[in-house]
């Protein structure tokens, strides 16, 4: 806002504002979209293309943990403090909610609600 009234640029010879898509649309989304598409097109994915897409899809756990454990490395555990709120939300998050579920699961089940077999 304040660079559309500087006196200094001569406001007849205005530029045109170039659009950075690569700021727009980062690349995840993009591939998102694309995916997106080629299933609602219901294009075949070539044999080569999704074996290659699984080998990449089972190596991002180990990737990401391998990185968390450079990155925690670099920053030294000495350098982390976990106050009363992060406690209270790692507990919420790791303990209260599984707990929680277990019950729902367990109530559900005594109403005779089936699980799917996938989640047995």
């Amino acid at each position: 806002l304040i660079s559309n009234d500087d006196p200094t640029v001569d406001k007849s010879q205005k530029k045109a504002h170039k659009i950075n898509w690569k700021k727009i649309l980062p690349m995840p989304l993009v591939g998102f979209i694309v995916a997106i598409v080629w299933l609602l097109l219901g294009i075949p994915v070539p044999s080569f293309m999704g074996q290659t897409l699984s080998y990449v899809g089972a190596l991002v756990t180990p990737l990401s943990l391998i990185y968390i454990g450079i990155v925690l490395c670099d920053a030294g555990l000495n350098n982390f403090r976990f106050e009363r709120d992060s406690i209270l939300a790692l507990l919420g998050r790791f303990v209260l909610s599984p707990v929680v579920l277990i019950l729902l699961i367990k109530a559900g089940a005594s109403f005779g609600v089936d699980l799917p077999t996938l989640m047995r």
